[in-house]
């Protein structure tokens, strides 16, 4: 470097890097805003990309040992021109214990429609298109025409059910309001039929269709219990808990199948 080169040289404290991601230490108090993640000064930084130089520094390689093929990309685009690729057949063994409780509400018997269907549309309607249909009204009618003992379709599903039903409903109910829904009222019939073979006194008589309130006994207490097997009825559900508050002798209970679940926001079928 020549004497003129040296007196246009910049010092390295007149340099400022503004953004710094893994600068290293020499360099440290040049960066105006490091990018690093650090628990107390940055904690919503960027982590640290874990990285591992087996070549120069000898390093083990922690997704080789856990099978992971490495692959080179090259370019501004990161596209992978030559892919290693591994051929794997998928056996039955593969599939996780979940989806094999699940999968069978998708199975069909013969001559008879599946009660969970993915992207339906409902009476050949285009514009009424449901991403995840449930089949309800079939279900809880395939569950009244079969007694419990000789019961095949979804089995365990319909034992979770019962159960969820005699722990739900006590010996003081005394009317069941269902919701205009067929549905609702399969589900009610249903209820009534469990509660009976458990040794309750109640029949149908009790169910009671939520645009005839006028049915219900003000004076009677007991357990007045509204069931619904539809998911969009916000609007009707608000409208019953209003109405019951004149009932002031009776306790209202809501049953809704399937069961939502808060903190996922899906629905339980099984």
């Amino acid at each position: 470097m020549t004497a003129e080169n040296k007196s246009k040289a910049i010092h390295l404290n007149d340099i400022a890097v503004i953004y710094g991601l893994g600068v290293e230490a020499a360099f440290k108090s040049q960066v105006i805003c490091d990018l690093n993640q650090e628990s107390s000064t940055n904690p919503e930084g960027l982590a640290k990309f874990v990285s591992y130089n087996v070549k120069t520094s000898g390093d083990k390689c922690a997704l080789c040992e856990d099978k992971s093929v490495p692959i080179t990309v090259e370019g501004d685009v990161f596209l992978l021109e030559k892919p290693a690729v591994s051929t794997y057949l998928i056996k039955r063994a593969d599939l996780p214990v979940y989806i094999k409780n699940f999968i069978g509400f998708y199975r069909t018997q013969k001559n008879q429609k599946a009660f969970l269907r993915a992207h339906y549309k409902e009476n050949a309607n285009f514009a009424r298109k449901y991403e995840l249909f449930i089949d309800i009204e079939s279900l809880l009618d395939s569950w009244l025409q079969t007694p419990a003992g000789d019961l095949k379709t979804h089995k365990v599903a319909y034992q979770k059910l019962e159960k969820s039903i005699v722990r739900s409903f006590p010996a003081s109910l005394k009317y069941i309001i269902t919701l205009s829904d067929t549905a609702s009222r399969r589900l009610a019939e249903l209820i009534v039929s469990v509660l009976a073979s458990h040794g309750a006194a109640i029949d149908n008589s009790c169910i009671v269709p939520d645009t005839d309130l006028s049915f219900i006994d003000r004076n009677q207490p007991g357990m007045i219990a509204v069931v619904s097997a539809s998911v969009v009825t916000g609007r009707n559900l608000l409208f019953l808990s209003r109405a019951l508050r004149e009932y002031e002798k009776a306790i209202s209970a809501f049953f809704q199948f399937p069961q939502p679940y808060q903190q996922e926001r899906v629905f339980r079928i099984s």
